[in-house]
């Protein structure tokens, strides 16, 4: 069976749409798990009206703390023995769980990736993405951990990995990614890749943690700090995230910060042009939160 764990706050208006994806899915051996997180609004209700419909839905209630939370309460709670994630605001295609189950019965995998696109208010196509080269701080492996669905796995593996970190605010899954790959590099563990989009993030102007500066600044530099002695040998991916940070600082007002991570992020790449004018911009308050305004 596979457990699919759906972290929500204040979500009743979008949870129907994900649940009823996972409802009309080919593949019926699975369990939803909603977790509540201290949701205001009527989450239970809506909740509710499905589980009378699919009792394969399961939901918890909690206090407020935060999506990673959820995210591992929902998974001390599964009973599959795969187990993956969707965001309350996406959906799935009708093929998902099954081309992942295709893969686990075929070939034993025991962790999957495949694509997700970004849909607009309209549901028109904005973008696809699939599973790419991830880079040297994850072994050159192939594969997506950017978003909810992307990826299933044995929860054996997630939970030998630890989990989520909830001390992280922004870019859950890539930084426990960091530490699953470990264990996948240890133990010669393949990663199989579907290269077909079977996740439809929906782009909207509600909360959206990947809009959230404070959280993208806080959680970067958490995880810079965390993973120093990796990202010092991957100059490129550090010099990069160091990017992330500072932009967020910019946009956050903290620009002593934000000179701080452009001059860094410019000293791992000197002969990059680009970065060398970002950290110039940033010498100049005015001409910094001009560049890197939200609209940008």
């Amino acid at each position: 069976m596979i457990s699919i764990i759906i972290p929500s706050h204040n979500r009743a208006h979008f949870l129907p749409r994900a649940l009823l994806s996972i409802i009309n899915q080919e593949y019926n051996s699975w369990e939803a798990i909603v977790v509540d997180d201290g949701s205001t609004d009527n989450t239970e209700e809506v909740v509710g009206r499905l589980i009378e419909k699919d009792s394969r839905i399961k939901y918890i209630k909690k206090a407020n703390s935060g999506a990673t939370h959820s995210r591992n309460i929902g998974v001390e709670n599964a009973k599959g023995d795969y187990i993956t994630f969707l965001d309350s605001d996406d959906e799935a295609e009708p093929k998902w769980l099954k081309s992942f189950n295709e893969l686990i019965f075929n070939k034993g995998a025991r962790v999957i990736c495949c694509g997700f696109e970004y849909r607009d208010h309209n549901n028109k196509l904005i973008k696809q993405h699939f599973p790419k080269p991830m880079g040297s701080l994850y072994y050159n492996k192939i594969g997506r951990f950017t978003n909810g669905g992307v990826f299933i796995l044995e929860k054996d593996l997630f939970l030998k990995a630890g989990g989520y970190d909830e001390n992280v605010k922004a870019g859950q899954h890539s930084e426990m990614a960091i530490r699953l790959f470990q264990i996948l590099e240890q133990q010669d563990i393949i990663i199989y890749n579907l290269f077909v989009s079977l996740i439809r993030v929906h782009v909207h102007k509600g909360e959206k943690i990947r809009n959230n500066d404070l959280a993208l600044y806080e959680g970067t530099k958490y995880v810079l700090e965390k993973h120093k002695s990796l990202f010092c040998k991957n100059k490129k991916i550090y010099s990069n995230n160091l990017g992330i940070a500072a932009v967020s600082a910019v946009r956050l007002g903290k620009y002593e910060a934000a000179k701080g991570f452009f001059y860094h992020s410019w000293i791992l790449s000197p002969l990059n042009i680009k970065k060398f004018i970002r950290w110039l911009i940033s010498l100049v308050p005015f001409l910094a939160q001009k560049f890197w305004k939200k609209d940008h």
